[in-house]
């Protein structure tokens, strides 16, 4: 019970900061400017994705089932080593290229914004192993601490270089500095392991998270594509209102994030009590969907009442821009036969769902816009979901009650789409928190929210 909490509570204080500053940057920046920063992020993911080798779930796998701490340290100072080497020799071509780098993408990206970009790819992978080593050794306070301090620290500088003029470059910069100064507190624990670096625990790492990383590519071209291409197809300034939909609607994964922090390291421990897995399963499908509705509600009013009027047609995307994210969160969760041994059947769902993507994207950006993108994304994340959960059956058979959550994903999506009928923050606030509780107690009264005694208990 103390891990979810302190994630939760973690995650709330980091989200709460984050939504403080939307309000800030959304009157400083410019849509356009908005825009580019959106663009530089996604690119980001991508590098992350990329340098990090697919270490984070191969630490859990391996480490997980660790039968002492040494050889668990062991896991994670490997992974640690493979990820900054890996860091340390991409980034170096990414200096050298900025300008041409910075050419290629949409919207107004600059030489030092680049520079910044592959500055920030060394301490920020390294903290991610680091931070999944803490998460592994459910040390949950100090994960939360040492991502606090990086929030405030960062949102401290973020504020300073906004007002002083710097922009989008000046955003970059102080990522750069917030994220090394969280490295360095964990760089004597990274050097005493170079004695522990063994090549063939390496060379197993390295073979697990390959196809991790194709798998990543994947979803990045399923999740974060849509705002490139936008960004080619209608221009940073009207794409701005989508990613800020988008934004809203990603704190659904924020708010999902102390269950999967705490079950996605443990559930291989678990796989023999399958009754267990599935209603702890279960438990985390239904509460992306409940996740997704209360962020739509929430992030609607929040727009209507505190963001510029210059954005305020993200109130618009936000409900379709939230019902994406479940389907993501469904796909991952039911999916953890497929991780048992050998990750290729991942790589190659995701990055067929990606083909899928692109073709839709294709044909129905040009046509429908932002609409477009939104309907092809929840289509391939509705197509992958079914397909991880069939694959991952065959591995692993979990009984689940398939009639109790078809009903509740019926309920859930009619109670999503009332939200575009509500305009005014009365009724986000009447309307939409009755079906907030409606919500919660088919939940219950399906018997979905009862496992959540014993989840707490484990």
């Amino acid at each position: 019970m103390k891990q979810i909490f302190y994630y939760g509570i973690g995650l709330v204080i980091a989200k709460l900061v984050a939504i403080f500053m939307l309000p800030i940057m959304t009157r400083i920046l410019s849509p356009a400017e908005y825009g580019t920063l959106e663009i530089l992020q996604t690119f980001i993911n991508i590098l992350l994705t990329i340098f990090c080798l697919g270490q984070g779930d191969a630490i859990f796998r391996f480490g997980g089932v660790a039968s002492t701490k040494q050889a668990m340290d062991s896991i994670c100072l490997n992974a640690g080593f493979l990820v900054f080497s890996s860091s340390f020799f991409l980034c170096i071509p990414m200096i050298l290229f900025a300008s041409q780098i910075s050419s290629m993408l949409p919207g107004n990206t600059n030489y030092w914004q680049i520079i910044y970009l592959a500055l920030l790819m060394i301490p920020s992978n390294i903290l991610a192993i680091q931070l999944d080593w803490l998460r592994l050794q459910e040390n949950a306070l100090a994960f939360v601490w040492i991502n606090l301090i990086r929030t405030f620290i960062q949102a401290g500088l973020v504020l300073i270089v906004l007002y002083a003029g710097y922009g989008v470059t000046g955003i970059m910069f102080v990522s750069v500095v917030s994220n090394t100064l969280n490295f360095l507190y964990f760089l004597p624990t990274q050097l005493k392991g170079l004695s522990q670096v063994d090549l063939n625990i390496q060379k197993r790492l390295f073979f697990y998270g390959v196809p991790l990383i194709f798998a990543g590519l994947g979803d990045f071209v399923i999740m974060s594509l849509d705002i490139w291409w936008l960004g080619y197809a209608i221009g940073a300034a009207e794409m701005a209102k989508f990613a800020l939909a988008i934004k809203f609607a990603m704190v659904t994964i924020f708010l999902i994030q102390p269950f999967t922090m705490w079950w996605y390291p443990k559930r291989f421990k678990y796989i023999n009590r399958r009754d267990y897995c599935a209603k702890t399963t279960e438990l985390g499908v239904i509460l992306g969907m409940i996740c997704a509705f209360s962020v739509t509600l929430g992030g609607s009013l929040f727009i209507h009442l505190f963001i510029s009027k210059n954005y305020q047609d993200a109130i618009l995307y936000l409900p379709l821009c939230a019902f994406v994210f479940p389907l993501k969160i469904a796909g991952d969760i039911m999916s953890v036969g497929l991780f048992l041994e050998k990750t290729k059947k991942i790589m190659l769902i995701n990055n067929m769902i990606a083909v899928l993507t692109v073709i839709g994207f294709y044909f129905f950006i040009p046509l429908w816009h932002v609409w477009g993108a939104l309907y092809i994304l929840c289509s391939v994340l509705f197509l992958r979901w079914l397909i991880f959960f069939y694959f991952s059956q065959k591995e692993l058979y979990l009984p689940y009650r398939y009639l109790r959550l078809s009903l509740f994903i019926v309920v859930y999506a009619i109670c999503q789409s009332s939200i575009w009928f509500m305009g005014s923050a009365t009724a986000y606030i009447i309307c939409g928190g009755g079906l907030w509780f409606f919500l919660i107690a088919i939940a219950y009264y399906l018997k979905f929210i009862p496992p959540l005694a014993v989840l707490l208990k484990s």
